[in-house]
């Protein structure tokens, strides 16, 4: 009796997440563990950080993302790298 209780607030208080290693936003699916994106089931050619800012721009639609906060999610603190990257991506 008391296990059954537990498990029934467990499963309250901590739903499963479905897909969590899938997101979809319009036409767009993005495998979130391989790092793959499909469009209409066609599979898009990225790199990881391609793809990692696809996903950023993505989970932001309609927002106004910043260099800053690109930089931010993809420097990790290296002086050089964050204007490397900015121009690779432009």
């Amino acid at each position: 009796m008391l296990s059954a209780r537990v498990s029934a607030w467990l499963r309250r208080a901590y739903p499963p997440v479905p897909n969590a290693d899938k997101a979809a936003f319009g036409e767009f699916d993005f495998d979130l563990r391989a790092k793959h994106v499909h469009r209409k089931g066609l599979l898009i050619g990225l790199t990881a950080k391609a793809f990692d800012l696809a996903l950023l721009l993505f989970q932001h639609l309609g927002q106004l993302v910043s260099r800053k906060q690109v930089l931010g999610r993809f420097a990790h603190g290296r002086a050089h790298c964050p204007h490397t990257f900015w121009r690779r991506m432009s």
